[in-house]
């Protein structure tokens, strides 16, 4: 680290995360840095990569640029490999951009800037609007193409969920700030409750400033029965199937509870979407059925792999490819599992 300072080299920082580090240590494992794996095991790293650079050089093609596209493509462009990474996004760093949306994250936005930098350091050429295909991997003719391709969020089937006013998580990421101050006005109900709406449900309030300013002088001066009647045009509601909200959120789940519940929002676990109607959500809980009111609904159902298609048209045709990060969906979607995948891979070959 004194080194790249020094020097004036890209790094990487804390987000405060506690996953690989704090969470670790109170589990009596080994701690790591979701954003640098390579944390206890720097020796074997290095000679794993000085013994694949005694050996013949590889072509490498990358397929996204998110933790674990942008993590393989170091590591393999250090071990000597000519490595290309593609990505059909306009910006580095895949569903990494999303995470750091969510209030105090916004540290990831640098650390995507210094995982493509050091990847570009390394040797490992980027391109950017440039998706994945099955003719880009004919021509490429690439000795490993490696899948880091993300997700595509889960649109439930829930009777009225094509209505105009239904959209997603990653829609609401890409809002502006005039866009976000409209949305806030209406009354909203969240469908799922997971870490990710939670996140995106916190970024959408912090994002409105009066009622922020507001509730810190509030919690500051006034009484509760007070602060609970300041509330602003909209109604936000979140509901989710499960008994408890955010149970994927580990260690930080208490805090960004906490934080949730200084805001006027109403969160319903074990609260099932049965229909969506225009206007409200028709929605059950302990078999009761209960009107909610939502001018606008989020969906926050989750994501699953993306380019199924394109993994079945490679094992046809004998193509040498490997799969990481959250494209794999056999294990938790999260930043520490991709950078992870691509440290195996390496320290494998």
């Amino acid at each position: 680290y004194i080194e790249k300072i020094k020097d004036d080299r890209p790094y990487k920082k804390c987000i405060g995360c506690n996953r690989g580090c704090i969470e670790n240590v109170i589990r009596c494992t080994p701690a790591t840095c979701i954003f640098n794996p390579t944390v206890g095991h720097e020796k074997e790293f290095s000679e794993k990569i000085q013994q694949l650079k005694s050996k013949k050089r590889k072509k490498i093609l990358v397929a996204g640029a998110g933790p674990s596209g942008l993590t393989a493509a170091k590591y393999f462009a250090e071990a000597g490999s000519y490595v290309t990474v593609i990505t059909k996004d306009a910006i580095l760093g895949g569903s990494m951009n999303y995470a750091a949306k969510a209030p105090h994250k916004d540290t990831i936005f640098w650390n995507i800037d210094a995982m493509a930098a050091e990847a570009e350091a390394a040797g490992a050429k980027i391109l950017l609007n440039t998706p994945v295909s099955r003719e880009f991997i004919n021509e490429y003719k690439a000795d490993l193409v490696l899948l880091c391709c993300g997700t595509e969020e889960i649109i439930p089937p829930i009777p009225g969920v094509e209505k105009p006013h239904v959209i997603t998580l990653r829609q609401i990421c890409n809002m502006n700030p005039d866009q976000l101050r409209i949305l806030m006005s209406k009354n909203i109900c969240m469908v799922g409750g997971g870490a990710s709406g939670l996140e995106i449900a916190h970024f959408m309030l912090e994002n409105q400033k009066i009622l922020k300013e507001s509730r810190e002088f509030l919690d500051v001066f006034n009484p509760e029965y007070i602060k609970n009647q300041f509330e602003v045009a909209g109604k936000l509601t979140i509901i989710d199937v499960l008994p408890k909200l955010g149970a994927d959120l580990g260690a930080k789940r208490w805090i960004t509870m906490k934080e949730l519940k200084r805001y006027p929002i109403n969160m319903l676990p074990g609260t099932k979407a049965v229909t969506i109607h225009d206007g409200y959500v028709e929605a059950e809980h302990d078999n009761k059925r209960q009107m909610i009111p939502a001018d606008v609904v989020v969906l926050a159902a989750g994501c699953r792999p993306a380019q199924q298609d394109l993994i079945n048209w490679m094992k046809v045709n004998n193509i040498t490819f490997d799969i990481l990060g959250d494209c794999r969906g056999d294990h938790k979607q999260s930043i520490m599992e991709a950078t992870l995948d691509a440290y195996k891979l390496i320290m494998n070959q």
